[in-house]
């Protein structure tokens, strides 16, 4: 007698199958997507071991940082598709074969290009798998649910931020930081395993959880694509994301650390642990907000909320007490910066809900361009504007930046927030109900 399968069931059973595996199904790529949040903020953590080990300048050290971000905001458009046809799973196997590669490649390199080549493949593979896992919450989960799922990811992903804080800083100690790259490039590859195994791309009944599902279709992709870019309600978003997230990016990614030895003479284990503050006021924020907003059925309004506060922070490291705020102040703000920043957690249900429900993966993928592009493009401005203002100071081969150099930095970066908070205006407020109507640029339209 053949087993009974409840994925068989009627829709009315079928849903309790579904409650019983997407938990898993969800937690797995979350494995991933916390390693690629331990690639962000890892060089913050070995920048005095990057500086000397390649014996170079804070700009091509933001630039070493950068090269992830520019890499995984390239990546999102072909991370969305990919998402939408190929599906979930083989997408994030092969991000996690790729993302490894790179990280053994970074651990073994004995010359910049080399780093370079590491970090390019790491921001390669890791940029396949939050889109993933934005398309399975919209096939596994209801619509409801959504802000508080992408919260919960982003929860999940800042777990491996903060292994790349102090245990990666005692991983360092104990066996240097390039054999720590070629053990992460292991767990890489194991946690790559699991997800070819136990990743279902959606439930295996008629109707999934998520409201008006549809598949993308291959031959309808470039009209697919066209409308997506073509659809003027999502790209306030990227630019909201550019501004919130890819500042934070930029400074627990790359400048905390050195800014906090530096500026006040802390030890590196120290600064580590200043660094893991901030990344536990991000795990915070995003679970608050989307929680925040799926409770009260609003989405632009804990943007327009939470985003001049994040403005205010910016300005208070930059003009109090030139550019170094007093050292009992310093965990408060560091705090603030993470709980405020969290708006952006609101990005991917802000595009999702503005896009014919067959591109969740596109349209996400789109809407997370802004944050990585941030990313990118402050690392390098940081440290672009540290070296401008760079006194000739180099101690053990590290240049020694002064606490002016940092305020510059600061009020550049609280420049590009004010523009992003401009721009968060135009975003639409959805009431966490999808509201396309195709009124944009529909593919029949297209192909008219």
């Amino acid at each position: 007698m053949a087993k009974h399968d409840p994925c068989l069931q009627s829709n009315i059973s079928a849903p309790q199958a579904v409650l019983s595996k997407r938990w898993i199904i969800w937690l797995i790529p979350c494995l991933l997507y916390a390693t690629s949040h331990f690639h962000r903020v890892a060089p913050t953590v070995i920048f005095d071991d990057l500086m000397t080990a390649f014996n170079t300048s804070g700009a091509a050290l933001g630039a070493l940082g950068s090269i992830y971000f520019y890499v995984y905001a390239l990546m999102q458009i072909p991370s969305g598709i990919l998402a939408d046809t190929l599906g979930p799973k083989k997408t994030i196997t092969g991000g996690a074969v790729t993302g490894s590669l790179g990280a053994f490649i970074f651990g073994s390199a004995t010359t910049l290009w080399l780093a370079y080549l590491g970090r390019f493949f790491i921001g390669l593979g890791m940029s396949l798998i939050f889109i993933c896992i934005m398309k399975l919450v919209a096939e596994w989960f209801r619509d409801n649910e959504f802000a508080t799922m992408s919260g919960l990811t982003l929860f999940g992903g800042n777990l491996g931020s903060m292994v790349a804080t102090t245990p990666l800083y005692l991983l360092v100690v104990a066996i240097g930081w390039r054999a720590s790259f070629h053990v992460i490039a292991l767990i890489t590859v194991l946690f790559g395993i699991l997800a070819w195994n136990f990743v279902a791309n959606r439930p295996n009944f008629s109707e999934s959880m998520a409201e008006k599902r549809s598949k993308a279709e291959p031959g309808k992709l470039k009209l697919q694509l066209l409308e997506t870019i073509l659809n003027k309600s999502i790209w306030p978003t990227v630019t909201m994301s550019f501004g919130l997230y890819g500042t934070m990016l930029a400074l627990k990614g790359m400048w905390l650390g050195p800014y906090l030895t530096q500026v006040y003479g802390m030890s590196r284990d120290q600064a580590t642990n200043y660094v893991l503050l901030s990344l536990i006021a991000g795990l915070i924020g995003p679970l608050m907000m989307g929680f925040l907003s799926d409770r009260i059925g609003r989405r632009k309004l804990p943007i327009m909320l939470f985003t001049p506060l994040y403005l205010v922070i910016w300005l208070l490291l930059a003009f109090w007490n030139g550019g170094m705020p007093p050292l009992a102040a310093l965990p408060y703000l560091l705090i603030m910066l993470g709980i405020f920043c969290s708006p952006a957690a609101l990005t991917w249900a802000c595009a999702k809900e503005v896009s014919h429900p067959s591109v969740v993966g596109l349209a996400t993928g789109i809407a997370n361009i802004g944050g990585f592009l941030g990313g990118a493009v402050m690392q390098f401005l940081f440290g672009y504007i540290l070296d401008l203002n760079w006194q000739g100071t180099v101690v053990n081969g590290l240049r020694i930046y002064p606490v002016e150099a940092y305020q510059s930095a600061f009020l550049v970066t609280a420049g590009v927030v004010f523009c992003s908070l401009l721009t968060t205006f135009f975003i639409k407020e959805t009431y966490c109900q999808n509201i396309y109507t195709g009124n944009t640029a529909t593919p029949e339209k297209l192909a008219e």
